[in-house]
């Protein structure tokens, strides 16, 4: 009885026993997690944590970033002395591109922050315990500034490795022949000066690695295939896309030649190898003598040579055109090509069209050029894409063949829409205005005519104008006519033979007629009669004095638009008002 009574006795126990280990258990771990949430919410590195020597802990990651930073300032003047095959070379790590790694941070603020929650805690604990934590790694030197030290070393000291070197001067290859000597184990060098960095007790003098180098030799069939051109010709491609193919000057020379001079030649020691350059015997300029060599269109239009301004200006708009170049595709612009026109381009006063008037414009007469140009393009059969009739018809090309410009607001725009190149030329002398399309001729070339048809003629008006600053009975024209008209073009394609393929409309204009100005005086002349001297003796009675008749004012004949004032058929911009 009494061992039954014993035995409940000793469950009771081992049962509060276990009961108070669970209590503490769970303790504990409640305790753990409210350790592990605090410390795991601490923005700062743990305690004794260190970066290469550099204190970090309890300290932000910006914070001890700068304190890395600020050490590293001090780090960069250390010196260290390298000493190579005798010779001593002093830098400091600020010449070596002192650096470190980003992660080294991310290593010390992880610390502690990495594992579960009892490695954790073990670690938060330790750390407030005393512990240090060091990582002495991460300090780098830059590999692109030892280059440059290990270079400078080399080249101060004796028997060193020096590769083979060539130069290409005018007409020749220079080649300097190296030889074997020391070379700089680099790598190795570097993980030697970063232990330097990581450890500062560690003596700052080092002995470079070295090992014995071999010259990089040249290799006479690699340089001639670096040195090789090919020789080629200028010529083009045409098809649906047009291509030049511009001259290339061919480059060689005697490998076998080189080859035994190398051979022979001493450590040390120059060859000298003759480049052979042979020139093409088709260069791109050439080349316009077959691109070029065909008239496909032209067309000239007449002038007023005592106009000089105008003159000028007509002189100065076909300089501009002359030579120009269009590839297949290529668009065309007047106002592009020719420019603003402004006195410092060389564009002078001269007559314009301007409200119905003829007034004095900058650049006036150009359109005659666009005018005669236009005739070519059609006659060349291109591509019109922009183009534009005058308010007024011009007497030197026949209506709706004319083409007006106006810079910024009114262009003449063509294409080349042919498989090859054209080039335009574009003259005025002599009184002529001459537009030649070059080109090369093909099997797809058809006869082009030009067809103006007038459907309507208007007839010009006579406006009276006053002026009392002319005599009475005086006439005098200020404004030649011109009759308006209502007109069309065609474009008449034929065969070689003559026979006609389509007969298309180019375009329908209407032109204003350009009246007839005539100034008439009204200032009254005063007739006095004339002066009779009377003698004393003998009295005479004079003659009567018959009146003086004014002249009858002789009026000019109508004018039918043959006697224009020189340069009035210049409407540079017939759109002003």
């Amino acid at each position: 009885m009494n061992q039954i009574l014993y035995s409940r006795k000793k469950e009771k126990k081992a049962k509060r026993i276990a009961i108070a280990l669970g209590i503490l258990f769970m303790l504990a771990i409640l305790v753990s997690v409210i350790f592990y949430i605090i410390n795991i919410n601490n923005e700062k590195i743990l305690n004794g944590v260190y970066v290469n020597d550099i204190y970090v802990g309890e300290l932000t990651k910006e914070e001890a970033n700068l304190k890395i930073v600020g050490e590293l300032s001090k780090l960069r003047e250390k010196e260290v002395i390298l000493k190579l095959n005798g010779e001593e070379f002093k830098y400091t790590f600020n010449d070596l591109g002192l650096s470190y790694e980003k992660t080294l941070l991310s290593r010390a603020y992880e610390y502690g922050r990495s594992g579960n929650i009892i490695a954790d805690n073990y670690t938060i604990l330790s750390s407030y315990l005393g512990k240090e934590y060091k990582i002495s790694e991460g300090l780098e030197v830059d590999n692109s500034r030892l280059d440059v030290v290990t270079l400078e070393m080399i080249a101060n000291i004796k028997d060193s490795t020096v590769n083979d070197t060539h130069v290409v001067e005018n007409d020749k290859i220079i080649i300097t022949k190296g030889h074997d000597g020391i070379s700089i184990k680099k790598e190795e060098l570097k993980e030697e000066l970063e232990k330097i960095l990581s450890d500062n007790k560690k003596e700052n003098m080092l002995e470079v690695p070295v090992d014995i180098g071999k010259a990089n030799r040249i290799d006479i069939e690699e340089l001639y295939e670096k040195v090789y051109v090919e020789k080629v010709d200028a010529s083009y491609k045409a098809g649906e896309t047009f291509e030049v193919i511009k001259e290339v000057e061919g480059i060689s020379f005697d490998k076998e030649k080189a080859k035994e001079a190398y051979n022979k030649a001493q450590d040390g020691e120059k060859i000298e190898i003759i480049l052979i350059k042979e020139e093409p015997k088709t260069k791109v300029a050439d080349l316009d003598n077959v691109l070029f060599k065909d008239v496909l269109a032209e067309f000239t239009t007449k002038y007023d040579q005592s106009y000089t301004a105008r003159v000028t200006n007509l002189q100065v708009a076909a300089k501009n055109i002359n030579g120009t170049i269009l590839y297949p595709g290529d668009e065309f612009s007047y106002n592009k090509v020719v420019g603003e026109r402004t006195a410092a381009r060389g564009f002078k006063e001269a007559h314009v069209f301007s409200g119905g008037k003829v007034v004095d414009g900058l650049g006036g007469g150009i359109c005659q050029v666009s005018s005669t140009l236009y005739n070519a393009v059609l006659l060349a059969n291109l591509d019109v894409t922009d183009r534009t009739a005058h308010m007024m018809h011009t007497g030197y090309v026949d209506p709706s063949l004319d083409a007006t410009v106006v810079y910024g607001s009114i262009d003449f725009k063509f294409k080349n829409n042919r498989e090859t190149p054209i080039k335009i030329e574009a003259t005025v002398k002599n009184g002529k205005a001459i537009t030649k399309i070059y080109g090369l001729k093909s099997d797809k070339d058809v006869i082009v005519e030009l067809e103006s048809k007038i459907l309507e003629t208007i007839k010009y008006t006579t406006v009276t104008q006053y002026d009392n600053t002319m005599n009475e009975g005086t006439t005098k024209v200020l404004q030649s006519p011109m009759n308006g008209y209502k007109s069309e073009a065609y474009k008449i394609i034929k065969d070689a033979n003559g026979n006609v393929i389509s007969r298309t409309l180019i375009s329908k204009d209407n032109y204003k007629q350009t009246s007839k100005i005539v100034a008439v005086g009204t200032k009254k002349v005063e007739v006095k009669p004339p002066v009779v001297q009377i003698p004393d003796e003998p009295v005479v009675t004079p003659p009567a004095v018959e009146p003086v008749t004014p002249p009858t004012p002789v009026t000019p004949p109508e004018d039918h638009g043959s006697d224009l004032p020189t340069g009035w058929d210049t409407p540079e911009n017939p759109y002003y008002n």
